[in-house]
């Protein structure tokens, strides 16, 4: 969409607003990206330009906050390599002199950011980074994932907690509030935004409906425990201002639940910080006020209702399908076969580790069958253009989309952004949640 990636001509009212005011404070830019100041400096999180995520298949709405301002700021974090978290062309756009900031222990997405040419520093997981001007921070990494962390920054006297999509259980939260035990405001997960189980083939219906509501449920109580914990003044619901654009009616995107949900949900079960949770959106402030020993949060937000959000929406689709989401697929759907052929990157990324199990996982074009397969084997790590796949042997099947399919043999692509488009079916022997299995698909392919 027209200048959505250009930030020179973009001006923000609402982050003229906080601008305007010399308070700690945070601005929410929308979706995971926020802007926290704190001592006058200010640190950006998450920053993304407003073009649709993951192959164009996931808009942003309500839209970013988009101002060019934010390449002014003090310091740059990046969560984990999710393309709603972590866009080179912003980190392009930052002065030299800007650090970039990620937690340490993620060396997949170390290599993304050295391949980009991206400089940036690693804060050590667990550990406190003094920064400047007494500004320090902390990250912690999700406990098995490999992909998600979450980082906490303060001056001493406001504190901010940056869930972003990090599930973490209260062992690593108490890393945090071991260091940071007063915390202001949290920026808190809670949305199931995920392919599982919703792209899986061959299942029955109403399984998939009982898992559904089983996996929903689980992340909204994940984030109540998350709350509970921490109990911060103010609670964001995070992270969930995306819609799934390829089919907007779909399962899959009404899974997702909205800010308004999980306010409600906390209500319904009259969780004992309900009153903490605000749906805050796109332009919303909070700003930490002292006089004296008084001190409070100052909430400067729209009050946006579920009508609202859902009319905004609808009418930003209807510009989107019009203008176009930004994204060039018909240079990916142009490639030809003898131009993505080689399969030789796969056994590149293998190579260094360890994980040797009796499963294999197929990869195939699901618009062009006549291309066959591409079988990789966990146990021999040999990667193979077959014709059919081994129903013998325990599998993975990811049937991709033309447009995935060629995205990821670009070798532009890691797999885990392709799963992240949700431009797949997925076929599995057996019908098993296999993290082992996964965690290579997410970390090595």
């Amino acid at each position: 969409m027209e200048g959505s990636t250009d930030l020179d001509e973009q001006h923000s009212t609402r982050l003229e607003e906080f601008y305007s005011s010399k308070s700690d404070g945070v601005f929410y830019l929308s979706h995971a990206s926020i802007l926290v100041r704190l001592n006058q400096r200010t640190f950006l999180f998450d920053p993304v330009l407003a073009k649709p995520p993951h192959l164009g298949s996931w808009l942003f709405y309500p839209e970013m906050q988009m101002d060019k301002r934010l390449l002014e700021v003090d310091a740059v974090f990046v969560s984990h390599q999710h393309q709603d978290h972590y866009d080179v062309d912003f980190l392009r756009m930052l002065p030299p002199h800007t650090p970039v900031y990620i937690v340490s222990g993620r060396p997949q997405f170390a290599e993304m950011l050295g391949k980009e040419r991206i400089a940036y520093t690693e804060l050590v997981a667990d550990r406190v980074t003094e920064l400047f001007d007494g500004v320090s921070c902390l990250g912690i990494n999700h406990e098995y994932n490999g992909i998600d962390a979450a980082i906490a920054i303060s001056n001493g006297k406001f504190t901010v907690y940056h869930g972003n999509d990090c599930f973490v259980s209260n062992e690593k939260l108490e890393i945090i509030k071991r260091i940071y035990p007063k915390i202001d405001v949290a920026c808190i997960p809670f949305a199931y935004v995920h392919w599982y189980p919703f792209l899986l083939d061959g299942v029955d219906e109403a399984w998939k409906k009982k898992e559904t509501d089983r996996l929903v449920c689980e992340y909204l109580e994940y984030g109540l425990r998350q709350i509970e914990f921490l109990r911060p003044e103010v609670a964001i619901p995070f992270g969930a201002n995306m819609f799934y654009a390829d089919d907007v009616d779909s399962e899959h995107n009404k899974a997702v639940m909205s800010p308004f949900d999980f306010k409600e949900y906390a209500e319904k079960k009259d969780f004992a910080f309900k009153d903490n949770i605000l749906p805050l959106f796109s332009g919303d402030t909070v700003l930490f006020e002292e006089a004296g020993e008084r001190r409070r949060l100052d909430v400067h937000w729209n009050r946006m209702t579920r009508d609202d959000l859902m009319r905004g929406f609808d009418a930003y689709l209807s510009r989107v399908r019009v203008e176009g989401t930004g994204f060039d697929a018909q240079a990916f759907e142009a490639l030809t076969y003898d131009q993505i052929k080689d399969i030789g990157f796969i056994a590149d990324r293998l190579k260094d580790t360890g994980d040797r199990m009796g499963h294999k996982i197929y990869i195939s074009n699901s618009d062009n069958p006549a291309w066959g397969v591409v079988e990789v084997d966990i146990s021999s790590h040999a990667v193979e253009r077959k014709s059919e796949i081994d129903e013998t042997l325990p599998y993975h099947h990811f049937k991709l989309t033309d447009l995935a399919y060629k995205a990821y043999f670009s070798q532009q692509y890691t797999f885990n952004e392709i799963v992240a488009s949700s431009r797949f079916k997925l076929s599995r022997k057996p019908n098993e949640y296999h993290l082992e299995v996964l965690r290579i698909v997410n970390n090595v392919l």
